[in-house]
């Protein structure tokens, strides 16, 4: 029995490599038809791509068989005290008709636990509740469905575009740290943008190129920016990504789970080579050109960008 689970393995781990390959090849066509691509595309192909992409094929990615562990995977205390906090929130609308809407809930650990604690301790909450997911991951719909088959009465799941208009809370846990970021250096006062390119070798490199504009567009909106000689990330899908909730929420509360900083600890001068991380078996690094579509890739969270574009939209920061 041990030899054929062996041998399982290893045909597992064969067909992963394939996959890998075909990622880096496609990968790679891009960036010869395109002169280069940059970081944010490039990470965006590693993690998204629709057949090979990290989060997009069928693998563990949270927990011990996994390459990582996130807070709801550990225990389901964490999910109760964000019930908690929704039976609050509830309360201070006036109770009713309730929605949380939660994106990119992985394997729908922290759904579950949140289901399980309001169906145990708000019986009335939890009869007025709607669930709604937003997941783009075949993979992971499957893992949500199994994991909250005892609550399918009150989940359901959309993309960003079916979610309509709600009432209630806008959820998300480590979801704005995967959202592929640009990688900016400064030179002599000047914007370079971090390129992915093809080497002599046959691996990807790095090229800096000048910014385009729009990177100084960001920062100058942002009111902070990588010190001279650093290495910093901007990402540009966050800011988008927070007007889109803002403007389906039509009253209710946003709460966004992650790691990052303020923008003024996120650029300080100490962190020079920005904050760009891989994670792969519970082991990480800075090397997000090794194990394409084998290994997550993130980068810490600037919370100021957050607040500021969602009070551009409408939002007000609480916390």
């Amino acid at each position: 029995m041990a030899d054929v689970q062996s041998r399982f393995r290893e045909r597992l781990q064969e067909m992963s490599d394939q996959q890998n390959r075909q990622l880096e090849k496609f990968i790679s066509r891009q960036i010869a038809e395109q002169g280069g691509i940059d970081f944010a595309t490039f990470m965006e192909l590693c993690l998204y791509h629709p057949g090979d992409g990290y989060y997009m094929k069928d693998r563990a990615r949270i927990g011990k068989q996994g390459d990582f562990f996130t807070s709801s995977s550990v225990h389901a205390l964490f999910g109760g005290l964000i019930s908690t906090q929704i039976r609050q929130m509830w309360e201070l609308l006036g109770q009713g008709e309730f929605t949380v809407v939660e994106q990119g809930a992985g394997d729908g650990h922290l759904a579950a636990d949140i289901l399980d604690s309001l169906q145990a301790e708000a019986t009335e909450l939890y009869a007025h509740l709607s669930y709604r997911i937003i997941e783009i991951s075949p993979d992971n719909r499957r893992r949500q469905t199994e994991r909250l088959s005892s609550h399918l009465k009150r989940v359901t799941w959309c993309n960003e575009v079916e979610l309509p208009s709600f009432r209630g809370c806008f959820l998300s846990n480590e979801l704005v740290d995967a959202m592929p970021v640009h990688v900016v250096e400064r030179r002599n006062g000047e914007f370079q943008e971090l390129f992915v390119v093809n080497t002599d070798e046959g691996c990807f490199g790095e090229e800096l190129r000048p910014d385009s504009g729009i990177l100084q567009d960001y920062f100058e909106w942002l009111g902070q920016a990588p010190s001279e000689g650093n290495r910093g990330e901007a990402n540009l899908a966050a800011v988008g990504w927070m007007k889109k909730v803002a403007a389906k929420l039509e009253k209710g509360f946003v709460l966004t789970i992650d790691y990052g900083y303020p923008a003024e600890e996120l650029y300080a001068p100490f962190r020079r080579n920005g904050t760009v991380m891989c994670y792969h078996k519970h082991s990480s690094s800075e090397d997000p050109y090794r194990l394409v579509g084998e290994q997550d890739i993130t980068a810490h969270v600037d919370f100021t960008a957050l607040q500021k574009a969602g009070g551009e939209a409408g939002l007000k920061p609480l916390y």
